[in-house]
């Protein structure tokens, strides 16, 4: 692929090239011809300047289709690299060409306190997060159905794992992703307010048509009175200026939008459907066929000249020329409003688009993580899961059959392990594809207490934010499968407190009927009756100077620790 790839840039980059040279040479011949006529006066060097722009224009409009396939070589270009950076781990290190989805913290961070905790201890935004290392979606529509699916997973998404699965499997993702690229449209707005948008219609004005009528029978008779000499041609200067008042009357909001920016949309997403009818796509959905997208292109090409009028419009010398012949603004108010598509067949075409985009994302786990499909089950279960955002991650497999406590020395891989799993999990709930060999699990409502941090300005200190957390896991009354995940549980207190409240939550979660992982340095949780144990643990050297960890987990409960080790190798301890 990526040889023919280059191939296909270079014969591109000749013709372009080409057509280039030959517009330079069409000017100059044109200012040649145009001075030499304005110098002796003769007819043929006119006619041969206006036969110059002629030849530019026709070179103009065959050279597009060049130029909209060498922003399509660039996407395919793109898209491979990414590909290969996250193949190799480096996704973090190439600045601007993932996408983070920064604004969407703010937006969960809103929407509940579940999703506050859950963005604050799973990397699903931001540097390194599920969403920078998975996300396809360019448009407005697709970043927000692929943010939502994964914070909140998707039946309707999840219900085509197999599809997503096998669009992973084939390089006809390459395609898709390059055909998706032409849409870039990245801004923080809402979605509804934008597809709104997009469907807006000018407001009736039947009364001032009525007057209309009246304005153009002057312009008529001031024509057929100027054109017969009854009355000086000049009169019809008049009509020009009434023509220019009564558009004024029809002012409307429509005008007020950035109607460019919507029109450079809707142009992005032609040439997303126009290289969408070129895919074979049908294995995804019956939906998806050549026929399909080529009836949405027609769509979107009349919409996108109703939107281009427009923005023409707000031009002021255009909005003069137009209005003083024609009074344009109240006849193309009609025009506009008769052609403009319904919303739900904008929304229908802009849905299928984000679905795509959303496919191809979740499809980047199959094609660049050897990803599997998951399995529903009664209890999480998984054999070799890694975690994506991991380099070089060592894989581990793992059966919950009860509440589960991990011990394990300083950085053996408690905190990651958990991580990992919660990641996989909403994986899982959001298209049914995990990073691993084998991945069975209920879809379960996560809840996690990670990472857990003071907020001096609201005078909140660590213990009492772990308090908040998991506060808000018991007192969850829906009827869904839960599953906790708590590191290094209620750290942030003495001994004798943080033991004695860790086994009355460990009670409180099987009453409610929880799932749970903890991770605890306290040994004396691993006596809890109907715990199960397992631990990480180190290795070191046969002359104990150098430790290393496997970071695989093991039953049973740990057996060492390594906090003396480490304060002497750090020399704070002799």
């Amino acid at each position: 692929m990526k040889e023919n790839l280059e191939l296909n840039i270079k014969k591109n980059k000749q013709i372009l090239n080409i057509t280039s040279l030959i517009k330079v040479v069409i000017v100059v011949l044109f200012l040649i011809f145009i001075i030499t006529y304005f110098t002796n006066h003769f007819n043929t060097y006119l006619y041969l300047s206006l036969l110059m722009i002629v030849l530019f224009i026709v070179i103009a409009v065959f050279s597009e289709k060049y130029y909209l396939e060498k922003k399509y070589l660039d996407n395919m270009s793109l898209a491979i690299f990414k590909h290969e950076a996250r193949q190799k781990g480096n996704v973090t290190n190439q600045k601007g060409f993932f996408d983070k989805g920064n604004e969407f913290k703010r937006i969960y961070s809103k929407t509940s306190l579940r999703d506050k905790y859950l963005l604050e201890d799973i990397d699903i935004f931001g540097k390194n997060s599920l969403f920078e290392h998975l996300s396809s979606a360019k448009s407005v529509l697709g970043r927000n159905k692929l943010a939502l699916s994964l914070c909140h997973g998707d039946l309707n998404i999840a219900s085509k794992k197999d599809k997503i699965y096998e669009l992973g499997k084939r390089d006809i993702l390459i395609d898709l992703e390059a055909s998706l690229a032409f849409n870039n449209i990245t801004e923080d707005i809402d979605k509804d307010s934008y597809i709104e948008s997009l469907s807006l219609k000018f407001k009736p004005k039947k009364n001032l048509y009525l007057g209309l009528i009246f304005v153009f029978v002057i312009d008529i008779l001031l024509i057929v009175l100027g054109s017969l000499n009854i009355i000086n041609p000049l009169f019809i200067i008049i009509g020009v200026i009434i023509n220019i008042f009564y558009a004024t009357f029809f002012k409307d909001p429509l005008y007020m939008l950035n109607t460019t920016s919507l029109y450079n949309s809707i142009g992005q997403n032609q040439n997303v459907l126009n290289h969408l009818a070129k895919l074979d796509l049908e294995f995804i959905s019956n939906k998806y066929k050549k026929e399909y997208f080529n009836s949405n292109l027609k769509k979107f090409k009349r919409l996108s000249t109703l939107w281009q009028v427009i923005s023409y419009r707000n031009n002021i010398l255009f909005k003069i020329i137009f209005n003083g012949l024609c009074c344009f603004d109240a006849i193309y108010q009609l025009i506009f409003n008769k052609l403009q598509l319904k919303d739900e067949e904008i929304f229908e075409t802009l849905e299928d688009i984000a679905n795509l985009e959303v496919y191809a994302s979740y499809a980047n786990l199959v094609y660049d993580y050897q990803a599997f499909l998951g399995e529903s089950n009664d209890k999480l279960e998984f054999i070799d899961l890694t975690n994506i955002l991991v380099k070089d991650c060592v894989p581990n497999s793992f059966t919950l059959k009860n509440g589960t406590i991990i011990t394990g020395s300083n950085m053996s891989g408690k905190t990651t392990f958990l991580r990992t799993i919660g990641e996989a999990i909403l994986l899982y709930n959001a298209c049914g594809i995990v990073p691993a060999a084998a991945f069975k699990s209920p879809n379960y409502m996560l809840y996690t207490a990670l990472r857990i941090k003071d907020d001096l300005a609201l005078g909140v200190s660590s213990f009492y934010a772990e308090i908040e957390k998991i506060k808000e896991m018991i007192t969850d009354a829906s009827e869904t499968k839960k599953i906790a995940l708590i590191d290094e549980i209620f750290k942030g207190t003495n001994t004798l407190d943080r033991v004695y409240g860790a086994k009355m939550l460990i009670k409180k979660l099987e009453e409610l009927d929880y799932d749970f992982i903890i991770s605890t340095h306290d040994f004396e949780l691993c006596e809890v009756k109907s715990i199960v144990n397992f631990h990480f643990a180190e290795q070191y050297s046969h002359d104990y100077k150098e430790i290393s960890f496997d970071y695989k987990i093991k039953e049973g409960k740990s057996v060492s620790t390594n906090a003396i080790f480490l304060l002497k190798k750090s020399g704070i301890i002799d």
